[in-house]
């Protein structure tokens, strides 16, 4: 039982990126306050650089391979220099220039990360309702990858 060439980066993204930062930012928050968000983005920040740029070039792989050109894309410095990665490094130089923005800037910032999480899960929420059990029963891939991301990642994470 293989995956087809055109999911295999989509498999290889879903091994290797899991989505630590929807509700993991928010629990570090909950638990050691706002100054333990700082500490926890400086940490995360490998994550965040290989997940803008490794992960869009499975996407890319695969996509090449669904249009049958076979060919993939070489990464452009545009790839490389993705939106979230424009942003992580912006908010470093303000944070350690120690720059001073408007508070209108903060008070939608503020708004916009406090509305992140229940948007993603109403967007994820209404996509996986269009999708039938019995659809996802009968994909071997699925039902693997879920078993090694819930059960496999953990117990291995939680014994070393």
């Amino acid at each position: 039982m293989c995956v087809s060439k055109f999911l295999k980066g989509t498999y290889i993204r879903m091994i290797v990126f899991g989505n630590a930062a929807f509700i993991g930012y928010p629990v570090v928050q909950a638990l050691y306050g706002d100054a333990a968000i700082f500490y926890v983005t400086i940490f995360h920040m490998p994550f965040n650089l290989l997940i803008f740029t490794l992960a869009p070039y499975c996407f890319r792989k695969d996509a090449s391979f669904e249009g049958n050109t076979q060919t993939v894309k070489k990464a452009s410095l545009r790839d490389i220099l993705s939106n979230g990665l424009i942003a992580s490094i912006l908010a470093l130089i303000i944070y350690f220039g120690n720059i001073t923005l408007p508070n209108g800037f903060y008070s939608v910032i503020s708004f916009v990360s406090n509305i992140t999480a229940p948007l993603s899960i109403i967007c994820i929420g209404s996509s996986l309702a269009k999708i039938s059990l019995s659809q996802i029963k009968n994909k071997k891939w699925i039902q693997m990858m879920t078993s090694i991301r819930l059960i496999v990642v953990p117990f291995v994470t939680w014994h070393f």
